[in-house]
C-alpha cells in the first residue's frame, strides 16, 4: 500500500529568480561550496569590514548580509510559510500532511508558526522535513509543533555543506539548521 495514495498532492513553486541566484551564489553545485568557498567568504567580509569601520558600519555590514541571495530566500521563505497558513486556514475541513526540502522546511515552519499563532491547532498531520534551513533549537520549535497532530519527522545530514556553510553565513552563525544535525 501507498501512504496517502487517497489524498491529494499540492505542490508550491514559490520565488525562482531568487533561487538561481542562490544556485549561481553556490557555483552551481552544493558540494563545492565547502571549505575553500567559505575562506573566500570570510576573507572578502574582513576586507569589507575593514573598509566600512566608521559610525555607519553596523548598518552597512547589515545591508551586506540582507543582499545576500541566500538571506533573502531565506525571508522570501518565511513570507511564504504565513501565505501558506493562511491558505491553509481557509480550508477548515481539511486536514494536511506537509513536506519540504530545504528552504521548503522553512516556509513549513513558519506556516505551523502562524497556524499555531492563529489558533488553527492540529490541522496538520504530520510534516517531513528534508535537509531543513531552519533553525534546530527546541524552543523555536514548541509553539510551530501546537499546529501538528502527529508528527514532525526529521531527515538530516551532517554532511550537508550548503546548511554547515551558507546557512551559517546567511544567519551569522546565530543558530544551526535542523537539517544538518
Amino acid at each position: 500500500k501507498k501512504a496517502y495514495r487517497r489524498n491529494h498532492w499540492y505542490h508550491l513553486t514559490w520565488e525562482a529568480k531568487k533561487l538561481r541566484d542562490l544556485g549561481a551564489m553556490l557555483g552551481g553545485a552544493p558540494n563545492a561550496f565547502a571549505a575553500g568557498a567559505v575562506v573566500k567568504l570570510a576573507s572578502k567580509a574582513g576586507k569589507n569590514l575593514a573598509s566600512k569601520a566608521s559610525p555607519l558600519s553596523g548598518a552597512l555590514i547589515a545591508s551586506d548580509l540582507f543582499g545576500n541571495p541566500w538571506h533573502s530566500a531565506m525571508k522570501k521563505a518565511e513570507m511564504t510559510g504565513v501565505m501558506l497558513a493562511d491558505a491553509i486556514s481557509r480550508t477548515p475541513k481539511w486536514r494536511f500532511t506537509l513536506a519540504g526540502h530545504s528552504l521548503g522546511a522553512r516556509v513549513i515552519y513558519f506556516a505551523l508558526e502562524e497556524l499555531a499563532r492563529r489558533n488553527q491547532a492540529q490541522r496538520i498531520r504530520d510534516v517531513f522535513l528534508l535537509g531543513g534551513a531552519v533553525s534546530n533549537k527546541a524552543e523555536d520549535w514548541e509553539q510551530a509543533a501546537n499546529a501538528v497532530s502527529g508528527f514532525i519527522n526529521n531527515c538530516h545530514s551532517n554532511n550537508d555543506d550548503v546548511l554547515a556553510y551558507a546557512y551559517r553565513i546567511a544567519n551569522a552563525g546565530l543558530s544551526s539548521p535542523i537539517g544538518y544535525k
